[in-house]
Order: structure tokens, then sequence, then C-alpha cells
């Protein structure tokens, strides 16, 4: 989070940081659908593909939380909460709910990674079942909602 010239907190994203406080639920609207399970283990069957998705995606998360990376990233290792991780995905065509929370995965696995969860165990992740709507012709877009449950 930068300062401003007046040494104020600035306002970045939707979450006002001020002397490391974050105000939650965080939003995080990632302009790309999810993948599939069915994407996940067919297409992602190698390796080096399933880490260049992982990889893209936390360059996703880290984009959508626009400098505020590091304040939460203290959050989560300061007090390592119980995280609530709500996900809209917004797609042209619907899936099925076990192919949905299956291609959720990569996305967990990239949270954890840049620091919004301390982990994806169910001890550390409030994950209620991912929403999905119809968008039509309008770009697919993943929205992501993080915040804490409780301090473990």
């Amino acid at each position: 989070m930068g300062r401003g010239k007046a040494g104020k907190a600035r306002r970045a994203g939707g979450v006002v940081c001020c002397e490391g406080e974050l105000n939650f639920p965080i939003v995080l609207e990632i302009p790309r659908a999810t993948p599939s399970n069915n994407q996940v283990l067919r297409a992602y069957r190698n390796g080096h593909a399933k880490k260049r998705l992982r990889q893209l995606w936390e360059l996703e998360l880290a984009c959508a939380l626009k400098g505020n990376r590091g304040p939460m990233k203290r959050y989560v290792e300061k007090n390592r909460p119980r995280m609530r991780l709500t996900v809209l995905c917004r797609r042209k065509r619907l899936l099925d709910p076990d192919n949905l929370r299956g291609g959720l995965k990569p996305i967990l696995d990239a949270a954890k990674n840049i620091g919004l969860i301390v982990d994806d165990r169910l001890e550390f992740l409030d994950h209620p079942d991912p929403v999905q709507e119809k968008c039509g012709k309008m770009r697919p877009v993943t929205v992501i909602e993080i915040s804490p449950v409780e301090v473990v």
C-alpha cells in the first residue's frame, strides 16, 4: 500500500489500508473463467502445465489485490486466521457442481502461495460451494470474496 505526499493512506482496489489494517471482505474480480475439473485433469495432466496454470492464477490474484498483497500477507502470517473464501463464476456455459468445485484447486493453491490464506485445509478455510451464473455474451469473470471467520 503506497503512501501519498502527506503520508496518508491511499484507497486501492476497494480495500482501505491504514497502518497495516485491512477492511474485509476483500473482493477480487478476475477476468477469467475458472477451469473445470475435466480441464484440470486432462489438459493440465503434465506437471509443468499444472505449474503454469497455478502461476497464472497467482499472477491474476496478485494483480487484483493492487498493492494490498503485502498487508494481506502480513495479516495472514501474523494472525493465522480461518478465512472464508466465496467464489462466484460468471461463464458462458454452466458446469455441473462437481466440475466447478474440482476446478477451484489451482485457485486455492495460488491463494495459499501468495499469502491470501494460511492453507487450504478445513482447519484454515471455510469454503462454501461456489456459485455460478451465465454471463451470456459478456466475458467470463471470477469474483472471489475473502474475509476472516476467526483467528486460529
